[in-house]
């Protein structure tokens, strides 16, 4: 199990071809936290594992031009390979 408190300030700005400002962002703020699980799966005396990952992340600020509060999950899974004797 993992979680923790994550915390960003965007500083951004974007120009048009001609070199005028469209828009600028700076020092906005933004927090949250995430949660999730990995689970590997050893087998006996090999080099080869396989992994899952589960993540969810969310910020109680809206991000940029979004009027709702950020939420995301994530999934990851697949086959590690060690190079060294593991214990």
């Amino acid at each position: 199990m993992q979680g923790g408190y994550s915390i960003a300030v965007i500083d951004e700005e974007r120009k048009n071809t001609a070199g005028a400002f469209i828009y600028e962002i700076e020092g906005t703020g933004n927090s949250g936290a995430y949660g999730g699980a990995n689970l590997e799966i050893n087998f006996l005396k090999s080099p080869v594992s396989l992994f899952a990952k589960y993540r969810y992340y969310f910020s109680w600020k809206p991000v940029l031009e979004f009027d709702e509060t950020y939420k995301a999950q994530k999934i990851s899974f697949g086959i590690r390979l060690y190079f060294a004797e593991r214990w």
